[in-house]
């Protein structure tokens, strides 16, 4: 029973190493029927196995060892990248020559030493099981709208102070709505569904691809809703996306494919 990760993604693959012994002495009958009975596969898709797995998950994740578990293995994964000797050394100096920002990230830092390239444990984000705020990284307005060449997919940032699986748990998950209309436009918003979004400690990343119908020189005006069951006003955000030419050499097969867009 215990082999869907999707109830135990803490981290550093750590579900794997778990061994969790459940107590069903104090269960009442009815309960006790349905879980012993021996049509497992039945059981293993009703509401009561994903409610016992969500409350497991849930124990396991705010369990205080198992979040020094995961950092401990986190700094470890860090040290086993970098190899803590002079090559490192030669391959960060050279680094920090020729890229002044490299020098200044690496301030103050002793390059020799991989724990001082890990952050400290207090600089991660405290992240929450409901957000208290989901925002834009960066704003894109009708007049400095986002870039995006015809064809092409692009990227929106937000920051939140959720955890990473809230748009994907088994329960109170939250929701992601995202709508377009061309900018100006009588047309009402749609939804869009060919986006994905990627979470990592408290920065959600959204990846869009133009409309197919979309033309150089439109201007799109997205809005994404975040909802849940703990929120009773969603988080809503407005952008705008102005589409331009495809700026690169394009084959003959490219050229065909892309002529009912392009104009000589």
């Amino acid at each position: 029973y215990f082999k869907q990760k999707k109830y135990f993604d803490i981290g550093g693959n750590l579900w794997k190493d778990l061994l969790v012994l459940i107590d069903f002495s104090k269960i009442d009958e009815d309960t006790f029927a349905e879980i012993s009975k021996g049509d497992r596969t039945s059981f293993m898709e009703s509401e009561l196995y994903n409610k016992i797995f969500s409350d497991i998950a849930k124990e396991v994740r705010n369990n205080g060892n198992i979040k020094d578990l995961i950092e401990k293995r986190r700094k470890l994964r860090i040290s086993d990248t970098f190899d803590d000797n002079e090559l490192t050394k030669q391959i960060l100096n050279e680094l920090i020559s020729k890229h002044s920002f490299m020098m200044h990230l690496l301030e103050g830092k002793d390059i020799m030493s991989v724990e001082s390239l890990i952050p400290e444990e207090d600089t991660l984000p405290t992240l929450n099981r409901f957000p208290t705020y989901f925002k834009l990284l960066k704003e894109f307005n009708s007049i400095e709208p986002k870039k995006c060449h015809i064809g092409q997919r692009f990227r929106i940032q937000y920051k939140s102070d959720v955890e990473n699986d809230y748009l994907d748990r088994v329960s109170d998950s939250g929701e992601f709505r995202l709508e377009v209309k061309y900018a100006g436009g009588k047309d009402d918003f749609i939804e869009e569904k060919s986006y994905s979004i990627n979470p990592y400690n408290g920065i959600f990343t959204l990846n869009i691809e133009l409309p197919k119908e979309t033309e150089v020189g439109d201007v799109l005006e997205y809005k994404s809703i975040v909802n849940d069951v703990n929120n009773p006003n969603p988080f809503t955000h407005s952008f705008f996306v102005e589409v331009l030419w495809l700026c690169r050499l394009l084959s003959q097969q490219n050229l065909n494919h892309w002529k009912h867009k392009l104009y000589f």
